[in-house]
């Protein structure tokens, strides 16, 4: 139950960041001169959360079938985080991009988790003695 309760927190954190009106910018001062900076590293926090969403979702308790319908949660959060941005508030705007960028967190997080797993089970063959391909 835990895994889900952090789940669930990481997703309404995260679905407030991207809804406040006025996000505080870590971009002040000399940072915010560098050119194209900002926008570079907004576009890897879209990725990197959904990457991280998506990883705690493949190690989540539950049957398959309720992983694809998180996945397809994620997929559909991604859209509508997106509009809402759009007609919620005024001062930040959706963008298709963002989607496009969200999905490819989404399967970042998934090849990441398939590498873990792949990692895990050569180790866990190695430790009985067994012989690898």
């Amino acid at each position: 139950m835990r895994r889900w309760g952090f789940f669930i927190f990481c997703v309404i954190a995260w679905t407030i960041g991207l809804l406040v009106p006025n996000p505080t910018s870590p971009f002040s001062g000399r940072v915010a001169d560098i050119p194209g900076l900002k926008f570079y590293v907004s576009k890897t926090v879209h990725v990197g959360a959904y990457a991280f969403l998506t990883l705690l979702v493949v190690y989540l308790p539950g049957s398959r079938r309720l992983r694809f319908l998180m996945f397809a949660f994620l997929s559909l959060h991604g859209f509508v985080s997106e509009y809402l941005q759009n007609t919620l508030t005024t001062q930040r705007t959706g963008s298709l991009r963002d989607v496009l960028l969200d999905h490819v967190g989404i399967l970042l997080g998934l090849l990441f988790a398939g590498v873990i797993d792949h990692r895990r089970s050569r180790a866990s063959t190695k430790d009985r003695g067994e012989r690898l391909p």
